[in-house]
Order: structure tokens, then C-alpha cells, then sequence
């Protein structure tokens, strides 16, 4: 499912999630050991979250007849205007290609999403941390989307495959919540909760710019549920969780509809 360079990928940013997240151990003092143990802990919960945030996408990818590549978030142009409220680029500045010691070097992107981790962990001691790292590409398998109306992809499909990342966060969060009592759980619930709040920014290249472009009603219903069910999931048990978040969503996604109803009249 995984190729050789998805997951040199996938291994970068785990170990650079992991450090964000687990940096700040919350200890009153800091002992190396325990710090460890933290990170290591983090950085493990860390792997499974996005393992299963990946391969969520590529299942629906593949359900729907597209083949999806994971990789670091990087930017290939600085360089943005907006056209109906959509993020386009006006040109591209990479990739571009010099010599190193003779050798040629091609820069394809700079994954900006990693710069941005490390430095804000480290400015502010893990207080606040960036998670916006992960992107994919998405190809198309011609013979799987034989007999469908549309045979490239649309922006609701790809809203879809984006929305499986951040919705898994979102059953990792309930699964996590129910079995808390204890509180042995409550790293994995904040781990599923950043990466799904991260990832659903409207950033072009980000999950929730693809879900926003693809589908407006479609982001504001998840984008309330995620929200509700990242507060709610530490007070109430699942049917009542359940119930308030969705009650919460489709109220967002009415107003949201009838509000751009009316602007369109």
C-alpha cells in the first residue's frame, strides 16, 4: 500500500510530530528520562494515528478509483491569488536545479511544514506546536472509473478521500474517549485532536482546503463535528457525544446553506 518513498516520508514525520507533541512533557522539572519516555510514548501513539489516517485516505482513494501518494507537505511557489475563494497559484518557482560540488541538485518543494514544526516547538518550549506536514498527490485508474459519470476526478471526490484522514482522528478520539476512565488515553486523544484540527485548516494544499474547494456545506458540517467532538469527547459518553456534535454540525451546515442561498438570490 506504501511505497519505498511514502514511507521515508512517513517516517520523517512521525519522528517530527512526535517531537512537537511530546517535547513538552508537563513536568514541573525536567529529568531526562522521563522526557524520553515521553517522547518515545508520543512519538509511537503519534505512528499509529497517522498510519491509520493514511491508509483511511488511500482505502476511500482506491474504493473510489483513485490511487493516492503520501507525502511531505512542501510549497513549489510563493507566489498565491484567490478566484472565487479558491487558492490558486499565479506561477511556480520550483523546481529548479543547480550544481553542488559538480553535482546537479533538483529542488522540487520546501517542506515548509517541517521548518515551521521544529522551529515553533523549540521557540516556545512545546507550548505551541505546527502540524500542518502531510499532503498527498492523487492519480487516477482509468479502468476503476469506467461506467461513472465523471471519469477524472471531481472536487467532491476529493473531498471525500481528504475527509478520511481527519474523520479517522475522529474515531480514534471516541474510540480513545470510551476507554479514558482512567486517563491512560488522554495523549492519544490530544494527538487525534491537533492532527484532525491541523489538517482541516482551508489551506490549498492541506486535507481541508481540498474538503473546502471540493464541497463548502461538506467542510462546515465536518469542520463543526470535528470541533464538537474534540470538546465534547472528555464530558459526555458516546450516544450523547454522538447525537450533540451531529445536532451541532447540521445547524452549522443549514445556516451556512441558507445564509449562501441568500447571498446567491
Amino acid at each position: 500500500m506504501f511505497t519505498k518513498k511514502e514511507w521515508i516520508h512517513f517516517v520523517i514525520i512521525v519522528l517530527v510530530v512526535g517531537f512537537a507533541l511530546g517535547f513538552n512533557d508537563g513536568a514541573d522539572e525536567f529529568v531526562i528520562g522521563a522526557w524520553l519516555l515521553n517522547l518515545l510514548i508520543v512519538t509511537i501513539m503519534v505512528a499509529i494515528s497517522l498510519f491509520l489516517y493514511q491508509w483511511a485516505q488511500k482505502t476511500v482513494a482506491k474504493i473510489n478509483g483513485f490511487v493516492t501518494e503520501f507525502k511531505i507537505w512542501g510549497v513549489d511557489t510563493f507566489h498565491w491569488g484567490l478566484w472565487w475563494g479558491i487558492m490558486l497559484k499565479k506561477e511556480k518557482d520550483l523546481p529548479k536545479t543547480f550544481k553542488f560540488f559538480g553535482r546537479e541538485i533538483t529542488i522540487k518543494s520546501v517542506p515548509i511544514g517541517i521548518f515551521l514544526s521544529i522551529i515553533v516547538t523549540l521557540v516556545t518550549n512545546g507550548h505551541l506546536f505546527w502540524l500542518g506536514l502531510t499532503n498527498y498527490d492523487l492519480m487516477i485508474k482509468r479502468s476503476k472509473r469506467l461506467g461513472r459519470k465523471f471519469v477524472n476526478v471531481t472536487g467532491y471526490d476529493e473531498a471525500k478521500i481528504a475527509l478520511a484522514g481527519p474523520m479517522t482522528c475522529v474515531v480514534l478520539m471516541i474510540v480513545f474517549g470510551l476507554l479514558n476512565a482512567q486517563g491512560m488515553f488522554t495523549k492519544m486523544i490530544m494527538i487525534n485532536t491537533w492532527l484532525a484540527v491541523f489538517n482541516m485548516i482551508p489551506f490549498f494544499q492541506f486535507d481541508g482546503g481540498k474538503v473546502w474547494n471540493g464541497s463548502r456545506i461538506l467542510y462546515v458540517f465536518s469542520a463543526v463535528f470535528i470541533a464538537a467532538i474534540a470538546i465534547l469527547v472528555h464530558f459526555l459518553d458516546f450516544m450523547p457525544l454522538l447525537i450533540v456534535s451531529v445536532i451541532l454540525a447540521l445547524t452549522a451546515a443549514i445556516i451556512f446553506f441558507v445564509k449562501r442561498y441568500a447571498e446567491d438570490k
